[in-house]
């Protein structure tokens, strides 16, 4: 299994392929999610200042480090190839049963699928990767009495922990938490409150 880069979700046609920008590549936030669960590995309580400013590490590194968080790595490798699989018999399904498409069209729209099947293999795996971050992030905070998280809002910091908030509503136990910005002498700062009484 890799962890790479591979841009938006594709959208792909008897015309060709298309990327959604409004759903990017999870890859972009697993280093954030990451940085903040090593910076939050051995804390216990308190506000934790969070270093955004960390050199990038390499794809191997990036894995390297999630299989010391995500024990069950070899569980998600075999559920990214069952997802990517039923996508790609979802959207074959699709087109086979269309009635709008000629035999042409039909064949072109799977032949795009078909060229599409690693982009797609490899976009579903970042994506359990970085869900796996978000779950052991949920697991750490839910399990320690952290109370703030304190970030210059810098390298997808800021949106990772807007997506951990969702997470944290359904994790058990559930937690709520909240994101705001400040300006503080001309940086953007966010806070990550844990909304602990």
């Amino acid at each position: 299994m890799k962890i790479k880069y591979v841009g938006a979700k594709p959208v792909v046609s008897q015309h060709g392929v298309s990327f959604d920008q409004s759903k990017p590549d999870r890859y972009t936030f697993i280093e954030p999610a990451l940085r903040i669960l090593e910076q939050i590995e051995d804390k216990e309580s308190g506000v934790i200042v969070l270093d955004t400013n960390m050199k990038s590490l390499s794809d191997s590194q990036i894995l390297e480090k999630v299989k010391h968080y995500c024990d069950d790595i070899e569980k998600l490798s075999e559920e990214r190839v069952k997802k990517t699989e039923e996508l790609i018999k979802e959207l074959e399904k699709i087109v086979n049963e269309s009635t709008s498409l000629g035999a042409d069209e039909k064949r072109a729209y799977l032949g795009n699928i078909k060229i599409m099947t690693n982009y797609y293999l490899q976009y579903i795996t970042n994506e359990l990767v970085y869900k796996c971050m978000l779950e052991k992030l949920a697991d750490k905070l839910t399990h320690s009495h952290i109370e703030k998280l304190e970030f210059n809002a810098v390298n997808n910091f800021g949106l990772t922990l807007s997506h951990l908030i969702t997470i944290l509503r359904d994790h058990k136990p559930p937690m709520d938490a909240t994101l705001s910005f400040d300006n503080k002498d001309g940086q953007i700062v966010g806070i990550f409150n844990t909304n602990r009484k």
